[in-house]
């Protein structure tokens, strides 16, 4: 003989307890409230988002003029980044500068070794 012999109750006590569970976490997997579609309009097109009263996307508002957000983007510089802002507030369109970021980079093939050939 290996061993003492063990008894099967609890085994047999855990699957009864499991089977018993089974429905309840079906009922609460599936028994919740059924998602509901927005009610608004789909505002992106072949041009990126085109900010309107009723569109899926959301914007920030200016509180100071939430009309035309001019006052929230009066502190930029340059015309690119006050469209930029206006965009961000949803009054104006996107702005055309993809791949225009903020920093650029180059790629060089100089080397510091002082050879011509790079080696």
């Amino acid at each position: 003989m290996l061993g003492p012999v063990v008894s099967r109750a609890p085994l047999r006590t855990l699957a009864i307890a499991a089977l018993a569970a089974v429905p309840i976490l079906i009922w609460s997997a599936c028994g919740g409230d059924p998602g509901t579609t927005p009610e608004c309009v789909s505002d992106v097109t072949a041009n990126g988002i085109d900010p309107m009263a009723n569109g899926c996307s959301g914007f920030a508002v200016c509180k100071e003029d939430p009309d035309t957000a001019k006052a929230c983007c009066a502190d930029r510089k340059s015309q690119a980044e006050i469209d930029a802002c206006l965009f961000l507030y949803g009054k104006a369109p996107a702005p055309n500068n993809f791949g225009t970021g903020g920093s650029s980079s180059s790629s060089s093939s100089s080397s510091s070794s002082g050879m011509k050939d790079g080696g």
